[in-house]
């Protein structure tokens, strides 16, 4: 099988390609926004399309650019996939979800929109799609900041004595996903496609890997100070897996704990 993969250099795409025997790699902003850049990729059997901003923050200080990225880089995707008649499985966001008050940063909404188009393109096209909305991923080698893969930063920032910010009172609330278990989630769900199809998925730790901003600045003995919380961020989020659950036995398997410490260890041994 043969996979073309959008947003290969970041996080995950550097995780997941170690695994793919035969794969095409598409960077970010540059090649998925570009029509002409499809035009001579030939047919794979697979799209995995992950590029994206990935950042709450970004969005709402650049929400073109998100857009074109999310919306004008997925519809490029999809016509590729109308092109050769390939399958789609898009990395969306937990984001797509409305805050309380009923709102969501640009990030949400154009993943949301990204989702609505590869719907229509199923209906219109007959494109097979699979859709994930990942809660908080980490692991070793994320580029964590204080916009985007907090674990990460929270743990670099340990190591390195910094003091962090968290805005709001620290209680916030998500369910941590180690990267490893979500890189064996993918590829079972290449190889067991039929049961995934053309459905849209939670993912994240469950309840079991709830993690709170102030709980894992404790652990680690962070310094902290506080500002007012950003109206972007969700309080608590908890991905719904059930629905996951109901067709497979995969699991997350990694204690945020462990996570956290193999993380910890990592960055030391680099050193």
């Amino acid at each position: 099988m043969k996979v073309l993969v959008t947003g290969h250099k970041g996080f995950v795409g550097k995780q997941l390609i170690k695994q793919l025997d035969d794969y095409i790699g598409m960077d970010l902003e540059k090649d998925i926004t570009q029509e002409q850049y499809f035009h001579d990729i030939p047919k794979t059997d697979l799209v995995i399309h992950l590029a994206s901003n990935c950042s709450n923050p970004k969005s709402i200080k650049n929400p073109v650019m998100d857009a074109r990225i999310s919306i004008i880089g997925t519809l490029n995707v999809l016509e590729y996939c109308r092109k050769h008649n390939v399958p789609i499985l898009f990395f969306s966001t937990c984001r797509v979800y409305r805050d309380d008050d009923g709102s969501r940063p640009p990030y949400g909404l154009s993943k949301n929109t990204a989702e609505e188009y590869i719907k229509i393109y199923h209906k219109l096209y007959n494109i097979p799609y699979i859709i994930l909305r990942p809660s908080t991923i980490y692991g070793t080698n994320q580029n964590g900041t204080v916009d985007a893969g907090w674990v990460y930063h929270f743990i670099n920032s340990s190591i390195n004595n910094k003091t962090i910010t968290i805005f709001g009172d620290g209680n916030q609330t998500r369910d941590v996903l180690y990267i490893d278990d979500l890189i064996e989630l993918i590829i079972h769900i290449i190889v067991s496609w039929s049961k995934f199809e053309n459905k849209t998925f939670d993912v994240g730790g469950g309840q079991s890997n709830v993690l709170s901003l102030n709980t894992l600045a404790s652990y680690l003995e962070l310094k902290v100070k506080y500002k007012p919380r950003r109206e972007i961020d969700f309080i608590h989020y908890v991905s719904d897996m059930d629905r996951l659950f109901k067709i497979t036995d995969w699991k997350p398997r990694t204690n945020w704990i462990d996570g956290v410490n193999k993380i910890i260890g990592d960055i030391k041994n680099e050193k």
